[in-house]
């Protein structure tokens, strides 16, 4: 359990600092105003599609593969804690602070993949908007 809950914990750990790196030239892309005419936008559309394709895609499929990964160990220790809770009247006596540990680390990194895949619909949505009709 030690193994897993260092694992989970590493490589949510290296999701973060990269969304921290990255996320200043992502917002600074997102902010970008939509000019009137989609022909003044070339400079904008370049700079929104090389955010999207280094940035945004590298860290939603990174970001999506670390939170599955650990997802079928937290469904189990969530499934035996529910066993444990129904047939034990004393089950709070068998608190494992790691297997909660790792339960909080997969939730917190699912809420992160989920920012980051609505932060890649919103890089790809602005490139759609910024294109030439």
């Amino acid at each position: 359990m030690t193994d897993l809950l260092a694992a989970a914990s590493l490589l949510t750990a290296a999701v973060t600092v990269l969304y921290g790196l990255w996320y200043p030239e992502i917002a600074r892309a997102l902010e970008m105003p939509v000019p009137a005419r989609a022909v003044d936008a070339g400079p904008r559309r370049h700079q929104v599609r090389m955010v999207l394709r280094a940035r945004v895609v590298p860290l939603m499929v990174l970001s999506v593969c670390v939170a599955l990964v650990f997802v079928p160990d937290a469904l189990a220790i969530a499934r035996e804690a529910v066993s444990l809770v129904l047939h034990e009247r004393l089950a709070a006596l068998h608190y494992d602070s790691r297997k909660t540990a790792v339960c909080l680390i997969v939730v917190f990194s699912m809420g992160l993949a989920l920012h980051i895949v609505l932060l890649a619909w919103r890089t790809w949505w602005l490139l759609l908007r910024l294109e030439p009709s």
